[in-house]
C-alpha cells in the first residue's frame, strides 16, 4: 500500500508541474503580442496587459480585455481602430 501512495504523490506532483507550465504558456505564449485598440471618438489608445484586465477608453465608447491570453472587444465596433 505504501508504494501506491508514493506513486500517487509522484503523479500529483508531475501533474502540478505540468499545469503550472501550461498556465505560463497560455498567459505569455501564443500569437497575441499586443492587445490594444484606439477609440475613433476620443482618440484614446488603450491596451489590456493581463488576463481579465478590462480597459475602457476615456469616453467609455469601447473597451479591450484579455491581455495576451485572449482578445475581447466591446462597444460599437465602428468606433474601434485595431492596434494589435
Amino acid at each position: 500500500m505504501r508504494n501506491d501512495h508514493a506513486s500517487i504523490e509522484s503523479w500529483m506532483e508531475a501533474l502540478a508541474v505540468k499545469h503550472a507550465t501550461d498556465e505560463a504558456q497560455l498567459d505569455y505564449g501564443g500569437d497575441i503580442k499586443r492587445n490594444a485598440a484606439r477609440c475613433r471618438k476620443c482618440n484614446t489608445e488603450i491596451e489590456s496587459v493581463h488576463r481579465h484586465d478590462l480597459v475602457e477608453c476615456k469616453c467609455g465608447a469601447i473597451f479591450v480585455d484579455g491581455g495576451r491570453r485572449y482578445k475581447r472587444r466591446g462597444g460599437s465596433l465602428s468606433d474601434i481602430i485595431e492596434l494589435g
